[in-house]
């Protein structure tokens, strides 16, 4: 049984977005993979935006690599992914979202990688014997698999959740057990869509950004690495230009 691990960090130093402690995340993950869950450093890949020596998680790298270990599992392999970072939601025209939103996870260059892309990129698994453990360490993670079972969910007899802890409550909890405030990271993952959507226009030179162009956008940003959605979009509208193309001009002989 093959095991092969594929371990993300994105901080956007110097962004917006900027966080504190995905990579920590990264290592702490590493740790344990080969401590615990009988991993093999050589088939653990690290993405990380905080140090050029390491593949930085751009969308195209992520996407490519988890495609390559999809390719390359066997029978009785075991899969792992994680995710550090921002997660949000786009607006989305698929009738079977519920909430008409897509779940994304947020690379460090911006170009998303949605529920719909991580879908399509682990399906040839259904026909294979093998196992995936994808852990979304980022905001709206619940169905970014678009599964209809969330597996972690509240309570199942009934009772009240326990009560959640404010920022304030972590940050005196942790300053009790020792830790220093650069150890700390108490900012929300969730980028907000507006957030995104300026960010987004930053990387066009100011050119604003909007629902009505959100996937125009990403597909003159990423090109054919942009997100399946803002594909799918792209390929309507060449097929549209083309069709109208072809059509006869309209127009007549005057008549006397």
């Amino acid at each position: 049984m093959g095991r092969s691990a594929l371990l993300i960090g994105c901080n956007y130093p110097g962004t917006k977005a900027e966080l504190r402690g995905c990579i920590n995340d990264v290592w702490d993950f590493k740790q344990t993979l080969t401590q615990c869950m009988g991993f093999d450093e050589g088939n653990i890949a690290i993405m990380i935006d905080t140090d050029q020596q390491y593949t930085q998680p751009t969308g195209k790298n992520i996407k490519a690599h988890l495609s390559k270990m999809v390719t390359e599992a066997q029978d009785g392999d075991l899969l792992f992914v994680h995710f550090s970072g921002h997660g949000t939601q786009v607006p989305s025209d698929d009738p079977e979202e519920k909430d008409s939103k897509d779940e994304a996870i947020c690379p460090c260059d911006m170009n998303i990688i949605t529920d719909a892309d991580l879908t399509l990129i682990f399906a040839p698994l259904a026909e294979k014997d093998v196992k995936l453990t994808f852990v979304a360490d980022c905001c709206h993670s619940g169905t970014m698999l678009d599964h209809d079972e969330v597996i972690i969910t509240g309570p199942k007899d009934g009772t009240p959740p326990p009560p959640q802890a404010n920022a304030a409550s972590m940050q005196s909890l942790l300053a009790a057990l020792g830790a220093s405030n650069d150890d700390r990271d108490m900012k929300n993952r969730s980028l907000p869509f507006g957030d995104f959507k300026e960010m987004l226009s930053g990387m066009m030179g100011g050119q604003s950004v909007d629902i009505g162009n959100l996937r125009s956008s990403m597909s003159s940003l990423f090109g054919d690495d942009s997100s399946a959605r803002s594909m799918d979009y792209s390929k309507y509208i060449s097929m549209a230009k083309k069709a109208m193309a072809m059509m006869p001009k309209s127009g007549g002989q005057g008549g006397g």
